[in-house]
């Protein structure tokens, strides 16, 4: 977050909103998910998420490749998150902005 928002929340802890907040507690609790599902993958045996399941044979396919709770998938979702919460707050924008009080 202090990346996508050039350390503004860092530097001015005024800008910390409730916006900010609200999009925090999102972000952690796609991390939270996204952790329960990688322990629960590793738990059956496999590196990823079911995606189809055969109940006579007893087989399962797992693939992660385009989750939202992988590497890439993540962060896409996470800068997601970000845009949707801070778009129109001045907080992306990298030159001098002052925020209204």
């Amino acid at each position: 977050m202090n990346k996508i928002t050039f350390d503004s929340l860092v530097r001015n802890s005024k800008f910390i909103s409730n916006r900010v907040k609200d999009c925090v507690c999102e972000i952690s609790e796609l991390l939270y998910q996204s952790n329960i599902i990688i322990q629960q993958s590793f738990e059956y045996g496999a590196a990823g998420i079911i995606s189809s399941y055969s109940n006579d044979g007893e087989s399962a396919s797992f693939d992660l490749s385009y989750s939202d709770y992988t590497g890439a998938g993540k962060e896409q979702k996470i800068r997601k998150i970000i845009y949707r919460y801070l778009g129109s707050t001045g907080l992306l924008y990298q030159g001098l902005y002052e925020m209204e009080e």
